[in-house]
C-alpha cells in the first residue's frame, strides 16, 4: 500500500494506492506465511529497539528507532506536512504551516466554534496529552496547545474535506 499527500491551493488530498499481486492459491498462501513472518520480525526489531517507558501506561506516540531511520531516513521524515512535536517548527515544513492556521480559521468559521473555548479545553488536557509521547515534550504549555489545535483541526479538515 501506498500514500501519498498530494497538495495543491485549494484541497489537500491523500491518495491511497494498494497494490495488488494474484499468484493463485498455493503462492497467496506462501505470501500470508512470508508477511506473517516479516511482521514478527519487525516487531522483534521494534521491541528490541523501544526504551523503557516508566512514564506513563497511556504512552503510545513514539519516534521511529533510529535503527529504522537509518535505512531510508526519508521514508520516517516528513516531506510536507508536520502532525507532531518531533518535527514541529521544521524549516522545509513552515509553508504547510501557513495552510494549517488557514483550515483552523475556515474549521472555526464552519463549526461557530470559539477558539478561545478550544483553546481552554486543550489546555485543560495538557498533561494527559503530553504523557501520551514516549519523551518529554520541550515546547512550553501555549506553544504545546497551540500546535495541537492547529494539528488537531488540520486532520480534522482533511478527513472532512476528502468526504464530502
Amino acid at each position: 500500500m501506498k500514500m501519498t499527500l498530494l497538495n495543491d491551493p485549494d484541497h489537500v488530498k491523500i491518495k491511497i494506492k494498494k497494490d495488488s499481486w494474484n499468484f493463485g492459491k498455493a503462492s497467496d498462501q506462501m505470501l500470508k506465511n512470508k508477511e506473517r513472518i516479516d511482521i514478527e520480525k519487525n516487531e522483534n526489531y521494534i521491541l528490541e529497539e523501544l526504551p523503557l517507558l516508566p512514564r506513563s501506561s497511556n504512552c503510545y506516540i513514539y519516534r521511529v528507532p533510529q535503527r529504522l531511520r537509518q535505512e531510508n531516513e526519508k521514508a520516517y521524515a516528513p516531506q510536507v506536512v508536520s502532525i507532531d512535536p518531533f518535527h514541529h517548527g521544521k524549516q522545509h515544513l513552515k509553508s504547510m504551516e501557513k495552510e494549517k492556521q488557514r483550515y483552523l480559521k475556515e474549521f472555526l468559521e464552519w463549526t461557530g466554534a470559539k477558539l478561545e473555548d478550544l483553546l481552554n479545553l486543550i489546555t485543560e488536557k495538557e498533561q494527559q496529552l503530553r504523557s501520551c509521547y514516549a519523551e518529554e515534550i520541550e515546547f512550553d504549555r501555549e506553544e504545546f496547545v497551540e500546535m495541537i489545535l492547529v494539528d488537531a483541526t488540520f486532520i480534522i479538515e482533511v478527513l472532512l474535506r476528502s468526504q464530502f
